[in-house]
């Protein structure tokens, strides 16, 4: 197969073109995967931080206007025992990937139960029930709370080991890539190399032919030919 040394040289191009767009596509990649491990930080473990304190108070004050509304003895206050049941509801689902979707839906199954009986209790103390089925239903209700709050400590939890395993993900991701990043710009490296000596000792083995031919010429010796090692321009020329 014959080589121009035009060819040979436009070779060299495309593998230096190959590798740049190699590693260009590379570091594109690697970082996508990086944006994407501290999407998932700032979207999950940031947002969990502040968002268990504020779920708490929540969870506290629907308690809170419960009891007020019975010392009063006042149905009207109970409604905003129910707005701040609905504000936590609005709360939890702002949290968005805050908070797992199988912990968040368990949190409400539990709290919806819990504010249910709550407000059934409440409204047979504040018109004067005092019966053993009340007793009854205030042990339920205290105990559906303890479950409602429980539920939520384990839903809006802030785990810092997995704060901790996910900046090393993201870590290991940036290592692989610079250690990916080496070995393709080492190997293209390693392939211009051996291409430019390939070029390079044909192109001084004919330059040296040359120079042997020219002596001789200069000697007088015509009788012996200029070899044409090269299959290329520079062959053709000897």
């Amino acid at each position: 197969m014959r080589l121009t040394f035009r060819a040979k040289l436009i070779a060299i191009v495309l593998v230096d073109a190959l590798a740049l767009l190699a590693l260009v596509l590379l570091s594109r990649y690697i970082e996508r995967r990086v944006d994407d491990q501290l999407a998932a930080i700032r979207d999950t473990f940031v947002p969990r931080v502040g968002l268990k304190p504020q779920l708490e108070g929540t969870f506290e004050r629907i308690g809170r206007s419960l009891q007020d509304a019975v010392a009063a003895n006042d149905l009207d206050l109970l409604d905003d025992a129910h707005r701040q049941h609905q504000l936590l509801l609005e709360q939890l689902a702002a949290g968005g990937d805050a908070v797992e979707p199988d912990r968040a839906a368990a949190f409400r199954k539990e709290l919806d139960a819990y504010v249910a009986s709550a407000l059934a209790v409440s409204r047979r103390l504040i018109d004067g029930d005092a019966g053993e089925d009340v007793v009854a239903g205030m042990q339920a209700m205290q105990a559906q709370q303890r479950r409602a709050a429980e539920t939520l400590a384990a839903a809006a939890r802030f785990d810092e080991r997995e704060l901790a395993q996910a900046f090393r993900k993201a870590s290991d991701v940036q290592r692989t890539g610079a250690q990916i990043r080496m070995v393709v710009a080492a190997g293209c490296l390693v392939l211009v190399i051996i291409l430019t000596i390939w070029i390079g000792r044909g192109v001084f083995r004919t330059l040296d032919d040359f120079a042997a031919g020219f002596r001789r010429f200069g000697e007088g010796e015509l009788t012996q030919p200029i070899p044409a090692a090269a299959r290329d321009e520079l062959g053709d020329a000897a």
